[in-house]
């Protein structure tokens, strides 16, 4: 199953939003093979907030970048190890599985890894040194060994060496002085036992031993360990029982969870190691290896209410978009397949949605109704803007059936929820609903933002001028302009940045930066035609 996303443009609208909740909920009822998520590109303005807590829904979740990043290849735990456990139990993950790297654990968190050049490392020296020293515990030799103790010395942890129990008593009693206090390994013979005894050993293990020998360890400090395997198979296993931590290695430099994949990529091509943890701020999340970097994902993107790279969320040209369900002007992104285009002259993205809903058979949820019919009462301002067209009428006419609400009322308290601008915070009023345009060498950016009253417009205009021009230094604009409607008695002030061709505006003058547009509510059909116009 494949995780596909949804998105409106940035700084999304109720149409925007909306669009993309609905169409998620039509394409999971038919298409249940794949995950359709709903998201937004940007944080919601405390307009949106009060919009959907009046369709009781929940925006969609905040996406605000499809770039590939770590977190979307990077690897979790799947063997539970642990720092204390012997080296014997990671050779078994290795005998059924090929892990380049293994995550280990102590005390419940992840300490780094045990890589495979570690594994092999360890398997080297072991079989290249002459005597090696192993660090040994008692805990993990009676674990290897599935034995038993029978007698427990004062060390738990010790360096030694190992001797098995030979044919002759001599030469076991000079392996044990030569080798300085080794860990024996015998069958139960009682001169050989003496002799370890005596020399005071860390550890004897009597191997292929089922019963408690008849013999009295009271003067013994070491340990003594009993099991059924015998001498050749219990020395094996002593050698792999030393702790894991102590065999683990250097460990490379952590990745950040946001790392984006082609840094990730780079810095473990110029490392030594074959995998590097993942962290998120301090808390380990994962790790990576080489694997992980063979193919560059990419995220399925389903693109609602806008078609331009500009508008749309940050990383789209990474993704790998399947469709375009939009009411805007063509300027599509490039796109390596044949892709679904849905895009129609209508008022509303909702309404292409619901007409979706239509074409497949589906009759929308009294929940879904509703908020459909908000995408569509807010962005054709109740079915009073100029773009309104009849198929809106039709589709809000069937989901207000559906939902049971009434056109009129309805709208009117999506309407009423609008903060009046004089309260508003003009950041927050500028980029609620704001797209970027580009025709030629200018870049333009149009907010708008629907009230019920130009009170005072002229009073705050010089503040929320001058936030535009932040707005336009931080995004590069040339020209940035504020759409201000009043959805009561359908028209609408232009607030405006300094900029050369204001004086080409088809609007009367009111004072600096503000301009009166009577009967221009769509930003879209009689706003923009008229600033690009001035481009000529």
């Amino acid at each position: 199953m494949s995780k596909i996303y949804i998105t409106g443009h940035r700084n999304p609208d109720m149409d925007s939003l909306c669009s993309a909740y609905a169409y998620a909920v039509l394409k999971n009822k038919i298409d249940p093979e794949n995950e359709y998520i709903p998201v937004r590109a940007s944080h919601r303005s405390a307009q949106i907030k009060r919009q959907f807590a009046l369709l009781n829904a929940e925006t969609p979740m905040f996406l605000n970048d499809v770039t590939p990043t770590i977190k979307d290849v990077m690897l979790g735990i799947e063997y539970d190890l642990y720092a204390d456990e012997p080296f014997f139990n990671l050779v078994r993950i290795y005998d059924t599985n090929s892990p380049t790297s293994v995550p280990v654990k102590e005390n419940g968190e992840v300490i780094g890894l045990f890589t495979i050049d570690a594994f092999m490392k360890k398997m080297v020296r072991d079989n290249a040194t002459e005597c090696p020293v192993y660090e040994l515990t008692v805990k993990n030799m009676q674990s290897v060994t599935k034995g038993n103790i029978i007698h427990m010395g004062k060390e738990e942890r010790f360096s030694a060496s190992l001797v098995a129990g030979s044919a002759k008593l001599e030469y076991f009693e000079k392996a044990i002085e030569e080798r300085n206090r080794p860990v024996v390994v015998l069958s139960f013979k009682k001169e050989f036992v003496d002799s370890a005894v005596k020399m005071q050993v860390p550890a004897i293990v009597l191997s292929a031993y089922e019963e408690t020998p008849d013999y009295d360890f009271s003067s013994y400090e070491g340990t003594v360990i009993t099991t059924t395997i015998d001498t050749a198979e219990t020395l094996r296993r002593i050698r792999l029982s030393p702790e894991i931590k102590g065999l683990m290695g250097e460990q490379g430099a952590s990745l950040a969870i946001n790392d984006s994949f082609e840094t990730g990529k780079e810095t473990l091509a110029e490392s030594k190691f074959r995998g590097l943890s993942v962290v998120d701020g301090d808390k380990w999340v994962g790790f990576v290896s080489r694997r992980c970097f063979l193919k560059k994902p990419a995220y399925k993107v389903i693109l609602v209410d806008h078609n331009e790279a500009g508008q749309s969320v940050r990383g789209i040209e990474t993704a790998q978009i399947l469709e375009i369900i939009d009411h805007h002007r063509l300027n599509s992104l490039k796109t390596k397949l044949p892709i679904y285009i849905d895009s129609e002259p209508v008022g509303s993205t909702c309404t292409i949605v619901y007409n979706q809903f239509v074409r497949h058979g589906v009759e929308p949820d009294e929940h879904t109704a509703t908020v459909l019919l908000a995408g569509v009462l807010c962005d054709t301002i109740i079915l009073k803007s100029p773009t309104t067209t009849d198929i809106d009428r039709v589709a809000a006419k069937a989901l207000s059936r559906l939902s049971g609400k009434d056109i009129d009322k309805f709208g009117k308290e999506l309407f009423s929820n609008t903060e009046p601008l004089s309260m508003a915070k003009p950041e927050d009023a500028i980029t609620s609903d704001f797209k970027v345009y580009m025709d030629g060498k200018v870049k333009l950016g149009i907010g708008q933002y629907e009230t019920t009253s130009f009170k005072d417009i002229f009073e705050y205009a010089p503040k929320y001028i001058e936030k535009l021009m932040e707005v336009a230094k931080a995004s590069g604009l040339d020209w940035a302009m504020l759409m201000v409607t009043d959805v009561e008695k359908g028209s609408s002030k232009l607030i405006v940045t300094p900029h050369r061709l204001n004086s080409k505006l088809p609007y009367v003058k009111e004072a600096e930066g503000v301009y009166d547009m009577p009967r221009v509510m769509s930003r879209k059909k009689q706003l923009l035609p008229e600033v690009l116009h001035t481009f000529s």
